[in-house]
């Protein structure tokens, strides 16, 4: 069956990037700048603030987050 994650806020999710061993969902909205972390089921697991426009979004070895944004942060 299909699952859909939205938007907390409904925004638009410009970035999407998905962790294959662990199952998790990580979304960026430019709209509020934070990413946010779903478990395979849905639920929010975490959120976090970026203080730039991020570009794209990779899990690597589903232990970091790695990010590339206009500012280079």
């Amino acid at each position: 069956y299909n699952k859909t994650i939205h938007h907390v806020n409904h925004h638009v999710i410009d970035l999407i990037a998905l962790s294959s061993d662990l199952g998790h969902i990580l979304i960026y909205s430019s709209t509020d700048s934070i990413l946010y972390l779903y478990s395979i089921n849905g639920k929010l697991l975490l959120q976090c603030e970026v203080y730039e426009k991020l570009n794209c979004i990779i899990i690597h070895e589903c232990k970091y987050v790695i990010t590339g944004g206009d500012r280079g942060i």
